[in-house]
């Protein structure tokens, strides 16, 4: 990230929801714009009870990323305070909030005294709602999905709740309310609070995922939302809009929240005195309350909804805009938009419908439909503002031409269904292709054979499925224990493995591995353009790993979990293997290998008598201005040929390769074995040699014979190779492991069987 460039912070409870999501994405657009550089800490809910059969028993790891952020590597933050501490007091989130006393900071969905915040109306349109369906909608028995007490929001909406019910005389009792999860699965709750309020008419929900889950539960005893029960949400996501019936919500516009939050903390960063701020919520009267599209019009405030102008009827369509951060006039959306709703109102101006008009009526739908119009729409208002113009159309026409604008409007509505469609199953084919990159994904990351820092590159590699292109791997001394009550404490300074940078993976050496904790969202090793980040635990049970600063993509929002669990997983699986491998040079120091041996007949060195011989050959070389290539060998296939056809072949097929192998250098050189079936070398690189003659010379011979051998089975190797400089400051053993990592990445290519085929 940018030295230069102000780096703020964004703290929410996860980001696989689409509340967080939205919010976050607001932030997002506002840095953008401000040339801010942003870091997301997705972490969990504090203090939230967690039990044995937990869905996700260790999910208070999340929370340790938190720790990370002070006054001294950001310059301020927008914190989701009412999302963090939904299920914990005031006591425990006051707590949290002032471990960052010296930051400028910003609180939304939520409200401390003290704190500046950002928050929704919780009441105007809860309140008018709610009035509605007593007074029109002649509903008297009324429950409520309340969501946690530690969330300031969701008291008052509950309060609004209670109050508009005790205006009205309305009864309500302990069995009309059910408390629920924010983002959690709440189909067994709501199934429960129907089965105790059978004769229920009306029910408010805390927010549009209960308001859903609800829905569902209702259908499934045989009942119609919107009719036999009324429902009515809170934050109108696009799951509500598309829902079947719609939902009636109250639109609380997320993407507002992060955006105006950010607007708030520039000022504060600036050290200006900022209040607290309630943004407007408004109702959306949907099908899930029993209101048709036409009764919308005199709820809304609009008399009638074809007297929109343009940028109003967009705003009120394509709201969805908002959280993208595009300019919306200047899309191809907006502007073919313009045209058909230009040709649809000159429907209005007059007494008949020529051909001409009809045909530029179809020609500006298809280019219309042949843009993302349908993916950004609100499908429920575009149809219900449609048929609005329909309608008034119809009043200044005869007969003749009153059928006539029946087909026009037919052929559109057919149009608009069609495309619809298309974006079903555009969206099942990207889910799938989303579903293949993370099986290719998990697959790759976990496919690890080496505990050394160079496999550490194995779990950026593939960072491309995913659209990251850019992303930092921290990885601790030793893992950290920590029980749920621990307090984390991070380091002072941690070990960042390796990186990658505009898709190019980069390791680094051990010696300048080191990053101190001001410096970990902007050192050397991160480029210089604004970004958005977004920071990741690694852990696995108790034990925590270390974390990876990733870019904030789109895949990253509905993954952000399970690519911290698989990253964890496979960072776990490198340092056991890391502490097999000190074991087993431990055990070869105790054993045979304890002094360095070398082979009478071929010369061949010990594995302790390779490294000491090929670390005094890459120093005479250094000094001497010469160019070194070290490689690895792997006899592919040694255990089928010793199950198949005995040890004596598989005695022989190792000497083949030696034989091979010392032929083809030249001197000075060093080989050595370094396990069974393994041998490492190092040779000087002489003038007019490259390193890849050497290895593919290698192979050739091997091929040759077997081509010519009456041996029923081939003998194959797989190299690994990197050419050390001269004027190079790696270590034989960094050399070994980025040669190792080369070796690995050449077996995959490995015959899969040493029996040669069978000759026609």
């Amino acid at each position: 990230m940018n030295k230069d460039k102000q780096t703020i912070a964004l703290l929410l409870s996860g980001l696989d929801d689409s509340y967080n999501e939205a919010i976050c994405k607001g932030v997002d657009i506002a840095c953008q714009e401000k040339g801010i550089n942003l870091v997301v800490l997705p972490g969990s809910y504090l203090e939230r009870e967690i039990t044995e059969n937990s869905d996700k028993p260790y999910a208070y790891q999340f929370n340790t990323i938190y720790s990370y952020v002070n006054e001294s590597n950001i310059s301020g933050l927008i914190i989701a305070a009412g999302s963090i501490g939904a299920y914990s007091n005031e006591k425990i989130m006051l707590e949290f909030l002032n471990q960052f006393y010296d930051v400028p900071k910003v609180l939304v969905s939520s409200s401390y005294e003290g704190f500046t915040c950002v928050n929704y109306d919780n009441t105007n349109g809860v309140r008018e709602g709610l009035e509605y369906l007593i007074e029109t909608g002649g509903c008297t028995r009324f429950g409520m999905l309340k969501g946690p007490s530690g969330n300031t929001d969701c008291v008052q909406r509950y309060n609004t709740f209670i109050e508009v019910m005790q205006k009205h005389n309305i009864e309500i009792t302990k069995e009309n309310i059910c408390e629920v999860g924010l983002s959690d699965d709440n189909h067994e709750a709501c199934k429960n609070f129907l089965k105790k309020n059978k004769d229920i008419e009306a029910v408010f929900c805390v927010n549009d995922y209960s308001a859903l889950d609800l829905c569902d539960e209702i259908k499934n005893i045989g009942k119609t939302p919107g009719k036999e029960i009324k429902v009515l949400g809170y934050d109108n996501t696009i799951q509500g809009a598309k829902a079947d019936p719609p939902l009636a919500t109250v639109s609380a516009d997320p993407v507002v929240l992060g955006y105006e939050a950010l607007e708030f903390l520039e000022l504060k960063m600036l050290g200006k005195q900022v209040d607290s701020i309630d943004l407007p919520a408004t109702l959306v009267i949907r099908d899930s309350m029993g209101v048709s599209g036409n009764e919308y019009a005199s709820l809304d405030g609009t008399k009638n909804l074809g007297d929109m102008g343009v940028d109003e009827a967009f705003s009120y369509i394509f709201y969805r805009f908002r959280g993208t951060g595009i300019d919306t006039k200047e899309t191809s959306v907006y502007k073919t938009f313009a045209k058909l709703i230009k040709h649809l109102k000159s429907l209005l101006e007059t007494d008949e419908i020529d051909n001409d008009l009809a045909e530029w009526i179809e020609k500006s739908l298809e280019e219309f439909l042949s843009t993302p119009a349908t993916k950004y729409a609100d499908i429920d208002h575009l149809i219900t503002y449609i048929e609005q113009m329909q309608a008034d159309a119809l009043e200044n026409l005869d007969i003749e031409s009153q059928v006539n604008l029946e087909y026009i409007y037919k052929d559109i509505y057919k149009n608009i269904l069609k495309s619809t469609d298309g974006n079903i199953l555009d969206n099942e084919e990207l889910h799938r292709k989303a579903l293949v990159d993370m099986k290719h994904f998990v697959q790759k990351t976990g496919n690890i054979h080496r505990g050394n820092d160079y496999s550490y590159g194995y779990l950026l590699s593939y960072l491309d499925m995913l659209d990251i292109k850019n992303g930092y791997l921290y990885i601790f001394d030793e893992p950290v224990y920590r029980e749920i009550a621990d307090k984390f404490v991070p380091a002072d300074e941690f070990t960042m493995k390796t990186f990658v940078q505009d898709g190019s993976l980069w390791r680094i050496p051990a010696r300048h591995q080191n990053v101190a904790a001001y410096r970990i969202f902007n050192n050397d090793f991160i480029d210089g353009n604004r970004n958005s980040m977004v920071i990741l635990p690694l852990f696995v049970d108790h034990f925590v790993y270390g974390f990876v600063i990733l870019d904030l993509t789109d895949k990253i929002y509905p993954n952000c979990e399970f690519i911290s669990y698989q990253l964890s997983t496979a960072a776990r699986i490198i340092y056991y293997m890391k502490a097999n491998a000190r074991m087993k040079d431990a055990l070869n120091e105790k054993t045979h290998e304890v002094e360095p041996k070398q082979d009478e007949a071929s010369g061949i060195w010990n594995r302790v008598g390779f490294i000491k011989q090929a670390t005094e050959l890459l120093e005479k070389n250094k000094t001497i201005g010469k160019d070194t290539v070290v490689a690895l060998i792997d006899v592919n296939n040694l255990s089928q040929i010793n199950d198949m056809y005995g040890h004596d072949e598989g005695d022989y097929a190792l000497k083949l390769v030696e034989k091979d192998m010392l032929d083809k250098l030249i001197e000075p050189y060093i080989v050595g074995k370094i396990e069974d079936g393994e041998y490492g070398f190092v040779t000087t690189l002489v003038d007019g040699m490259d390193e890849d003659d050497l290895i593919t010379a290698i192979k050739e011979d091997l091929n040759t014979f077997n081509s010519s051998s009456d041996k029923p089975y081939n003998v194959t190797v797989s190299i690994g190779k990197t050419l050390f400089k001269s004027d190079s400051i790696r270590t034989l053993s960094e050399c070994l492991e980025e040669t190792d990592t080369e070796l690995y990445i050449a077996k995959q290519s490995k015959p899969i069987r040493a029996t040669k085929a069978a000759r026609k």
